[in-house]
């Protein structure tokens, strides 16, 4: 039976001990950390995340000067292919030209405000203005430049949760391993990789474990499987990264020691390392610094897919896709939205260009990324972002058996060995698998923080031993007998099968308006569904094979 009243601490009493005995076999099993995003951490650069009453010390965001500098540095290195607006943003820039340092947003309002067209140019060519500008913050004696982490002062319990769960797990395995905790953590997610690496360096060595930034950007692996380390500032502007030895002079200089040791040298850092953590940003874009450009995995990939204990955080957890399972090989959701999916027919490889209408269109890597992950596809910000259709879409046309979409503040962690398989869920919301039934109707299943889950038919599954607490639901109580509107945004889809959880209910109706047309939502309660309130708690309903179908409004 699992009781989860305290559901995140149970998870972790489960948890900790399946780790230990896994590792303790004559294989060792390998620690999945996936966490959904939004790890809500207090730094200095989000202070939001804080408790009440303390103020972070660090680096607040990046800042940018419109100064002669600036402008030379724009003049002078200006991206050939976009020549044509080259006169109108220097002459736009230079009638800003001050002392004044601002952030980002109020950099760009000032700009827009005076050149109404900059608001058009390309996201590359704003990207290479904004590296030009950023101001290179230096050590002062009364502040930091680095960006500082500040756990113990989060506001989330969740997300110090989860920190202390990937900690937990690293001394685990260490320890069978009879070595250190080190992790590596790995940032080639982000546009500017170098922007973050203080941020997740600090991250669990604030919990006593090694902790280490691996310089294995884009860039680098290009220029050290061509051996041309030489020319790693040209080859960065070629992944449109700019100017960032000004910047960020020790992370460059650690990348270029990096790429000057060589491939061997690289590989042995890794197979090493306890642990390797990928970060946020874009997953395909961290796939090219584990494959080139042709598809192949570099020498250092497979060290990297073998490591104890795999954590990853947004795109790095939808990186992780990519082994191969009964049903063929498991893609990597790259981009789109859910709402595409009403009149998409097929999602979009990105060997195919995408159908925008406004919206952007679904799309995959049929290969998958770095291949650790083989019982689905992974996606994140799941129920927050509304990303339920967009998940079956790409389940249903890829002929794989289910997909994971990880909430945010939320990990699904699995355990798997060669013997045996185990899972959980851990942080704040849930884990909602998508099983396809037909290209317009798929079976729904959401597991909360706390419960475990057994490996059964190729996929997880709510472990039959999940009982619910004692909750009692008024007499009479019911959803009313209408049409939910919307239902593709706001977390809506999550809430409505939270509601027909909590009330038992057989069914429930939704729609949505998108261009132009009505698409209704029918939720369906076969004899099948199972739903087990384990908490009186939001979001803490657990639901196995609810029917969704939807279809256009005739």
């Amino acid at each position: 039976m699992i009781n989860i009243n305290k559901k995140n601490f149970l998870a972790l009493s489960l948890t900790l001990p399946l780790i230990s005995a896994c590792f303790s076999g004559a294989t060792l099993a390998q620690t999945q950390i996936l966490i959904g995003g939004a790890l809500d951490v207090c730094t200095s650069t989000a202070p939001s995340n804080c408790v009440d009453g303390f103020v972070p010390q660090g680096k607040a965001g990046a800042l940018y000067q419109i100064d002669a500098a600036g402008l030379s540095r724009i003049n002078d290195t200006f991206p050939s292919q976009y020549a044509v607006f080259k006169n109108q943003v220097v002459k736009s820039l230079t009638a800003l030209t001050g002392g004044t340092q601002y952030t980002e947003f109020a950099l760009l309002q000032k700009w827009y405000g005076a050149y109404e067209q900059a608001q058009l140019l390309s996201p590359e060519l704003l990207d290479f203005v904004l590296d030009s500008l950023e101001v290179a913050q230096t050590n002062t004696s009364t502040e930091k430049s680095e960006e500082q982490v500040y756990l113990r002062q989060s506001r989330s319990s969740a997300s110090a949760e989860l920190v202390s769960f990937i900690t937990n797990a690293l001394k685990v395995a260490a320890q069978q391993r009879k070595e250190p905790a080190h992790i590596l953590v790995i940032t080639a997610s982000n546009r500017d990789p170098y922007a973050n690496a203080d941020y997740y360096e600090q991250l669990l060595a604030s919990q006593g474990v090694s902790s280490e930034w691996l310089a294995l950007t884009p860039a680098l692996a290009q220029a050290i499987n061509t051996r041309q380390c030489e020319a790693l500032e040209a080859i960065r502007i070629n992944h449109g990264v700019y100017d960032r030895q000004r910047v960020y002079p020790q992370r460059t200089k650690e990348e270029a020691a990096l790429c000057k040791a060589g491939i061997s040298a690289l590989i042995s850092k890794i197979k090493s390392a306890t642990a390797v953590m990928f970060s946020g940003g874009d997953q395909s874009r961290a796939k090219r610094a584990l494959f080139d450009a042709n598809g192949v995995a570099y020498p250092w990939t497979e060290a990297l897919r073998q490591r104890d204990v795999i954590v990853g955080t947004s795109a790095g957890s939808a990186l992780q896709s990519g082994a191969k399972n009964n049903a063929g090989n498991v893609p990597m959701i790259t981009a789109g939205e859910s709402i595409t999916a009403l009149w998409q027919t097929s999602a979009q490889t990105e060997s195919n260009s995408a159908q925008k209408l406004g919206y952007e269109a679904i799309s995959y890597d049929a290969k998958g990324g770095l291949g650790s992950v083989d019982y689905g596809v992974i996606d994140t910000h799941f129920s927050e972002r509304n990303r339920t259709l967009r998940l079956h879409q790409v389940v249903q046309e890829s002929g794989q058996i289910a997909g994971y979409g990880i909430d945010e503040t939320t990990a699904l962690i699995a355990i798997i060995s060669e013997q045996s398989r185990v899972a959980t869920v851990l942080g704040q919301s849930g884990v909602v698998k998508i099983v396809p039934i037909e290209q317009n109707a798929f079976l729904y299943s959401y597991y909360p923080a706390g419960v475990r889950l057994t490996f059964v038919d190729n996929q997880w599954q709510l472990g039959l031993e999940t009982q619910a607490n004692d909750v009692k639901v008024p007499e009479g109580q019911s959803l009313p007998d209408k049409r939910f509107a919307d239902i593709l945004y706001d977390s809506k889809l999550r809430s409505l099968t939270q509601a027909m959880c909590l009330t038992a209910m057989s069914g429930a109706k939704a729609e949505q308006y998108a261009q132009g047309k009505y698409y209704d939502f029918s939720l369906t309660r076969l004899p099948s569904t199972r739903f087990i309130n384990t908490d009186t708690t939001n979001n803490a309903c657990a639901i196995e094979g609810l029917k969704v179908q939807y279809e256009q409004r005739q």
